[in-house]
C-alpha cells in the first residue's frame, strides 16, 4: 500500500542536494537491490523504500533523500518517472540526465560517490554539447 505523507514541499534541485549530501556522507556505501520478486505487473526491483546498503541504510539513495525530504513512498518506478508524472515537480533537462544517470548507476551497485561522479560528468558533458551547439548556431546566423 502506498503512502504518502503530504504533497511535496520541494523541487528536485532539492532531491538533488539531499542525493548528493547521502553520497558525500556515505561515499562507499553500496545499494543493495532486494531478494523479494517485483510486485505484479512491475519489472523493477529497485525500492525506494527496501534493499540493505552496505551501510545497514534502507532503500536506494532516492528513497533515502526522498524521506529526509518527508517524502515516503513503496512505490517501484523509476525516479524521472515519479518526479514527474506522481509528484508533478518540473525537472529540467540537465536535472533529468543528472537522475537518470545516478539512479542507474547506483542500481547498478556502483558506490554512491562513483553514482554521483558519474552524474556529474555527464552533465557536465550535456553542458559542453549545448555550448557548442549554440556558439555553431550563432556562428552561422
Amino acid at each position: 500500500m502506498e503512502t504518502c505523507i503530504s504533497p511535496p514541499a520541494f523541487e528536485v534541485a532539492d532531491v538533488i542536494r539531499e542525493v548528493t549530501a547521502l553520497a558525500n556522507e556515505f561515499p562507499d556505501n553500496r545499494y543493495n537491490k532486494p531478494t523479494e520478486e517485483p510486485p505484479e505487473g512491475e519489472v523493477a526491483t529497485c525500492r525506494y523504500d527496501k534493499g540493505i546498503c552496505t551501510n545497514g541504510s534502507v532503500g536506494c539513495i532516492f528513497g533515502q533523500a526522498l524521506r529526509k525530504l518527508g517524502y515516503y513512498t513503496d512505490k517501484v518506478m523509476p525516479i524521472l518517472n515519479l518526479l514527474r508524472d506522481e509528484l508533478k515537480l518540473s525537472i529540467s533537462e540537465e536535472e533529468n540526465v543528472w537522475c537518470w544517470r545516478m539512479q542507474k548507476t547506483q542500481d547498478n551497485g556502483n558506490t554512491w560517490v562513483e553514482s554521483l561522479r558519474r552524474a556529474n560528468i555527464e552533465v557536465a558533458e550535456l553542458k559542453s554539447r549545448v555550448q557548442k551547439f549554440k556558439k555553431n548556431f550563432n556562428a552561422n546566423t
